[in-house]
């Protein structure tokens, strides 16, 4: 996809960015009136303690003052807590949001298929729940918290002591706790003892915080607020992002408003370690911010189109063929992090062992969480990383073996092999294995797909034997090696099987240059005749010559609505009609048309409904329609909160058959309203496929009632009308073909040949 820059889509993402940071803002200003409120009421309950000469004030020597000052700090835990939950939940949504709204911009999500609108647009809401109850150096959300208010509690004690040592009134010290939560360093300001000398208190002597705004337990707080918001928000798109396989990599960008305040007040711009880092990173590198309060940007950079259209095509065929799909490799993949990081690591390498906690950017992505640990091996890098004193790793040889054997096969069963070399010189003994273990799954069945395709073709060979033409087609597309793909099985287990759907067309084609008419075929049904007119076809003599030559099934042609065609078994004859449009507009319904009622009356004479085959094979395909398969469905309404549309998924099982049926009716309406020019330039009609989706869905209803469309329900529930239906969509099937049934139930659609086929 074109590369970055500041076009429409990038300043849409700003955006979301900008309001997030306003937001955390937003929390942060909340945490500080929390504090604020609770100096006020510490100031109530203080106002009138008096405290001996040389004395340090502690609400331990004051009970009422401390039972008081122990629920005012409680409430403020709490609320404290809370207003950081909501904050974390809050914005970990505006980053779906923001995922959401970028998915939007580059795809047609209305489009999106169940299983990619789930993967797509998962809010992975369990993950945000892992987030909220994690621990930071070994305390939870609510210790931090309460931390910074047993430091508070320390700080107010200092205060209330500097205070109440000058005779403060209740009111004058709500104001001093106040200005010592913004500036904690007139906490240490020297008071004057009785002879008028400036000294330190004795509380501010015993007193131990840390260095600048770090000594307000309230800056403290609001820090937490911020950095944990911030850290959600970035959380929840790294996790949405990994799921993306169109996202190759991340942008990190300065924030438009890249600005501090001066010794003035005055805003000027801001160089720091953002400046620095700002570039393109791996799409597994995690960012959660260079440093607390961080306002840089953040923005995908995905695959090329033509590789987006790629993969996703060769998706949904994995989907249909219930196969798992692995994307390709893409050329703006980036491959390593850039070279102003790796000096930054150089540069802070040695001083980082005596830091007592790390960057998250150093503890999210380097083993271990220091920098000699080296880069997490889902990282990729070209070189070693600066300061490592990880051992270089002792490449995994001893499973060169089988790397060799999966490259081999690679190119012909559709592999995906790129991870083996990474893991192979990485030393990643376990992370081979079980690289090994996957593809091994994979090659198996793919193996066996491939061998069936093929054995398909080549079983119908032995029934064209005597017709060369027929012969040298499937001679020629066997050995085929002339297709040059990057997904080379895919496409060829497509083309197989189209062209064995093809077969029994072609086969009938060859039979009729010769006038291999069967004798129990009409005369209204060749060539030129009644029927066919000029369309140049010609039944299957095979398909005729199963009718018994004693009880020729003789042909009436007339003219009604179009849809009054019919086997009558009381007169033995089947009526075709001509009427309408139906037989004009598909060629593909004209003939298989004479396959359906002729097929009944071959039925109705060898009593093929109630025969034993038929049960079991009815049984059989029932039982497996019936299974229950878990499926997503996608919904949009309106929320009005939001006040916008939103997707919202939902896994159910349901049975088989409905999700087949339910995916037909959905290629109906979208074949229904694409142009005709679409089928016409590959030599088929829209009505034709309109047709084959009918005949599915018809079959369907013979097997399951509750399902599919086509005869009545009433027509179903008569005795032998369900078999005789799918008998005559057995006959479709084997002598003209349905490429719509061989794709959505290739099993049903080959056992149903099979079964034609075993008929002499």
């Amino acid at each position: 996809m074109p590369d970055y820059t500041e076009n429409r889509l990038i300043v849409r993402l700003r955006g979301f960015d900008a309001r997030h940071y306003a937001k955390t803002r937003q929390y942060a200003r909340q945490v500080e009136r929390l504090y604020n409120t609770a100096c006020d009421e510490i100031a109530r309950a203080a106002g009138r303690i008096t405290i001996p000469e040389d004395g340090v004030f502690s609400f331990d020597d004051f009970p009422a003052t401390r039972r008081q000052a122990e629920g005012i700090l409680s409430r403020l835990t709490k609320k404290v807590e809370a207003v950081i939950t909501t904050g974390t939940r809050t914005e970990w949504q505006a980053a779906c949001d923001k995922s959401d709204a970028f998915l939007g911009s580059i795809l047609r999500t209305s489009r999106l298929t169940p299983e990619e609108a789930e993967k797509y647009q998962a809010r992975n809401l369990e993950a945000l729940q892992a987030f909220q109850q994690r621990k930071a150096g070994g305390l939870g959300l609510s210790q931090r918290v309460w931390k910074y208010t047993e430091e508070f509690k320390t700080a107010l004690e200092l205060g209330i002591d500097v205070a109440v040592g000058e005779g403060r009134s209740a009111q004058q010290l709500s104001r001093d706790l106040r200005q010592y939560l913004q500036q904690p360093d007139k906490l240490f300001r020297r008071v004057r003892d009785k002879g008028g000398n400036l000294r330190l208190s004795k509380a501010a002597k015993m007193y131990h915080p840390g260095q600048g705004v770090y000594r307000s337990a309230a800056k403290n707080a609001e820090r937490l607020a911020r950095t944990e918001v911030n850290m959600a928000y970035r959380e929840a798109e790294y996790l949405r992002w990994q799921q993306l396989d169109f996202v190759v990599g991340f942008r990190v960008m300065l924030s438009n408003n890249h600005t501090t305040k001066d010794s003035k007040g005055k805003t000027v711009p801001l160089t720091d370690i953002c400046d620095e880092l700002a570039g393109d990173y791996p799409k597994t590198f995690k960012f959660l911010g260079w440093h607390p309060q961080c306002r840089c940007v953040v923005v995908p950079i995905m695959s090329d189109y033509d590789e987006f259209n790629k993969d996703r095509a060769n998706r949904l065929k994995a989907i249909v063929r219930g196969q798992s799909y692995k994307s390709l490799p893409s050329r703006r993949t980036v491959r390593d992090v850039p070279a102003a990081f790796r000096s930054h690591i150089e540069a802070i390498a040695d001083r980082s062992k005596n830091w007592k906690a790390m960057p998250y950017y150093i503890r999210d992505n380097f083993k271990n969480g220091v920098i000699s640990g080296g880069l997490l091996p889902s990282i990729p890098q070209k070189t070693q990383m600066p300061g490592t004193t990880a051992k270089p790793p002792e490449p995994c040889t001893e499973f060169d073996g089988e790397i060799a054997n999966f490259k081999t096969w690679a190119y012909t069963y559709g592999l995906d092999v790129a991870a083996l070399d990474v893991l192979r010189t990485s030393g990643d003994r376990e992370g081979l294995r079980a690289e090994l273990k996957r593809l091994q799954g994979e090659l198996l069945p793919r193996r066996t797909e491939w061998i069936h395709a093929r054995s398909e073709v080549e079983d119908f060979a032995k029934t064209a034997v005597g017709y060369d033409d027929v012969i040298s087609e499937i001679n020629k597309e066997l050995n085929a090696t002339e297709i040059k793909t990057s997904n080379y099985y895919g496409n060829c287990i497509s083309r197989l099987k189209a062209f064995f759907a093809s077969l029994p067309g072609k086969l009938t084609v060859a039979k009729g240059k010769k006038g291999n008419y069967s004798p129990n075929m009409p005369k209204e049904l060749e060539k030129g005749g009644k029927w066919l007119r000029d369309d140049d076809y010609e039944y299957s003599r095979e398909f005729f010559d199963l009718i018994d030559p004693k009880h020729p099934i003789p042909l009436t042609i007339h003219s009604k609505t179009g849809n009054n065609s019919y086997y009558s078994p009381s007169e033995k004859r089947v009526y075709i009609d001509s009427g309408g449009t139906r037989s004009s507009q598909s060629p593909y319904y004209r003939r298989a048309l004479i396959y359906h009622e002729f097929g009944h009356g071959i039925d109705w004479q060898r009593n093929l409904r109630f025969s034993t085959e038929v049960k079991d094979l009815r049984a059989k395909q029932i039982a497996r329609l019936r299974q229950k398969v878990e499926t997503t469905k996608t919904t949009r309404r309106y929320d009005p909160d939001k006040r916008k549309y939103v997707t919202e998924t939902t896994k159910t099982k349901v049975m088989k058959a409905k999700v087949l049926s339910e995916r037909l009716d959905r290629l109906y309406r979208k074949i229904f309203s694409m142009s005709d020019t679409v089928f016409t330039k590959r030599g088929i009609t829209k009505h034709d496929v309109i047709e084959q989706i009918a005949a599915v869905q018809d079959t369907l209803k013979s097997l399951i009632i509750s399902v599919g469309w086509g005869h009545t329900t009433k027509y179903f529930k008569g005795v032998g009308k369900s078999e005789a239906e799918y008998i005559a969509h057995c006959f479709e099937n084997a002598f003209i073909g349905n490429r719509v049934f061989q794709k959505y139930l290739p099993t049903e659609y080959a056992e149903m040949i099979a079964f034609i086929r075993s008929l002499k």
